[in-house]
């Protein structure tokens, strides 16, 4: 009951005039979005996004990087937790969701695990919604399709108030920057 309530509301303040879907694109040649994701963050973050086909790309290399969507990272970046997405083995119409994790400078992006235990795919052209949420110590990363929990990890890490802030998309294939054009559609909740 709690969960659909906050559903809710958010599906009421995603309609309000001062959210909008952004196109991010990581450009050939770049590892970084324009525009640029940045801001700071409080105890809270949630976004819809859209993995457009482009993202369909990873698939003519074999490289198998974890790429970044979006998250809540600390001034430097050494503690973040961050929504993240990486090549399935056989799978190419989507992406394998991932928690980012890092804590301390070492980082862990184990698979989010769909309800018969394999790994989450994310569809492309296929919205969904991300929550990412301070609870103690600890924080959450949940993801929606429509209004049913598909995924939802939770890592203690301690990411400090002093600078925290929103990162925004990341894609690099092999250590370098993207090979092709990687677009995804993102909205934030404000």
């Amino acid at each position: 009951m709690k969960a659909l309530r906050y559903l809710l509301i958010l599906l009421l303040f995603s309609s309000c005039a001062n959210s909008q879907v952004t196109t991010y694109t990581v450009h050939k040649g770049k590892t970084y979005c324009e525009p640029s994701i940045g801001g700071g963050a409080g105890e809270k973050l949630g976004f819809f996004f859209t993995l457009k086909k482009s993202w369909s790309q990873l698939y003519e290399n074999t490289d198998n990087s974890t790429h970044k969507i979006s998250g809540i990272s600390d001034l430097f970046g050494r503690n973040s937790i961050r929504l993240g997405v990486r090549r399935a083995d056989t799978f190419k119409d989507g992406l394998i969701a991932c928690p980012y994790i890092h804590n301390g400078g070492k980082f862990t992006y184990t698979a989010f695990k769909d309800s018969t235990g394999k790994n989450l795919v994310l569809k492309y052209e296929t919205r969904y919604f991300c929550q990412i949420s301070k609870i103690g110590n600890a924080w959450s990363i949940t993801i929606y399709e429509g209004q049913t929990k598909i995924a939802y990890y939770i890592a203690q890490i301690n990411i400090s108030s002093i600078g925290r802030r929103r990162s925004g998309m990341y894609v690099e294939v092999g250590s370098g920057p993207s090979l092709w054009d990687i677009q995804t559609e993102i909205e934030f909740i404000k």
